[in-house]
């Protein structure tokens, strides 16, 4: 091929995996939000244990968007880890898309 073909193309694959993966932070982010709601409407206020009520609220879903399936206690230690990460480094931005974006780049076989 010629080489502005071979660009274009690598450009294209580029655009198109960027897609896939706004689709999948999306979808895992619409599953984190359900259960930001469902906790509130549950305890209504702080929960000291959240990252366990969350793991065990979401484990049924997640494998499907992380490739694999972890344990539930996995799934705590990580909400725990991008609760601290999304205060430091993007507290302005909704915490289901930080945490989304987060779990897939750092815990997805399917990347």
């Amino acid at each position: 091929m010629r080489p502005s073909i071979l660009k274009a193309y690598g450009t294209w694959r580029k655009v198109w995996f960027a897609m896939v993966d706004e689709d999948r932070v999306r979808q895992l982010g619409r599953l984190f939000g359900q259960a930001g709601r469902a906790h509130h409407a549950e305890f209504g206020g702080p929960n000291p244990g959240w990252p366990e009520w969350y793991a065990a609220h979401v484990h049924p879903d997640i494998s499907e968007h992380l490739g694999h399936e972890p344990t539930v206690q996995q799934v705590a230690d990580w909400l725990r880890e991008a609760d601290e990460r999304h205060r430091v480094e993007a507290p302005d931005q909704p915490w289901p898309r930080f945490y989304a974006r987060l779990f897939l780049e750092s815990h997805s076989h399917d990347r």
